[in-house]
């Protein structure tokens, strides 16, 4: 459900939509930040849970591994920082980063939870 009405583009001046549509945005910006401030918070509100979420990250051990597999110059951009997954996964095939994950040489760390809407296709 639109919290407002549709528009046609061909009818309307663009840079009044845009203007508006920068300020709606906005503004329903703040709405979503007030309510998932409310969940962080505790407030219990029906249909709103608080999910971990997480990326995923290259080990220490994992890292002293992939410089034997793949050679240093491969997995350090510098000499103080490794590559990231997603550099990583232009190196390897999926299956290849999956049995990563399986050695534990890919971890997960958790970041900032995000709340998210259930419906019925939870």
């Amino acid at each position: 459900m639109l919290l407002c009405k549709t528009l046609d583009l061909d009818k309307e001046k663009l840079s009044e939509v845009l203007k508006n549509a920068r300020e709606t945005i906005e503004y329903l910006d703040n709405v979503v930040k007030f309510i998932e401030k409310k969940v962080m918070d505790g407030e219990k509100i029906d249909n709103l849970i608080i999910v971990p979420q997480r990326h995923r990250v290259i080990t220490e051990q994992g890292l002293e591994y992939l410089k034997k597999v793949l050679g240093e110059e491969a997995v350090i951009k510098t000499i103080t920082k490794p590559i990231g997954i997603g550099e990583l996964e232009k190196l390897l095939s999926p299956e290849e980063v999956n049995a990563l994950i399986g050695k534990g040489v890919v971890g997960y760390q958790l970041v900032k939870p995000k709340v998210i809407i259930l419906d019925d296709d939870f």
